[in-house]
């Protein structure tokens, strides 16, 4: 499991946001990469012609890496305060707050 700040990663994908599609015809742009390994969790968004990455420190975590729908997790982090946990699985991933 893998416990990040809510203001850090709210704030990363605020900035993400400028470079994610909100209307695409390739659905996979709308989303941000989570990738973990050691101390950092690196968001990663990209239009095709702009891509941008952003580092938080988080918990000491094994490797890790999905990606998932920029406005659900959005959608999420807009009601969490305190630090929010991710634990990846084999087809999904799960948020807690």
């Amino acid at each position: 499991m893998t416990t990040v700040s809510t203001t850090d990663l709210k704030n990363a994908l605020a900035l993400l946001s400028k470079v994610i599609e909100r209307r695409n015809t390739i659905p996979v742009l709308g989303n941000v990469m989570l990738k973990a390994s050691g101390e950092a969790l690196t968001l990663s968004g990209t239009d095709l012609d702009m891509e941008a990455s952003i580092a938080i420190p988080c918990s000491d975590t094994a490797p890790w890496a999905v990606t998932i729908g920029a406005r659900l997790l959005s959608g999420f982090l807009r009601g969490c305060v305190g630090p929010v946990s991710l634990e990846p699985d084999a087809e999904k991933i799960t948020l807690e707050n």
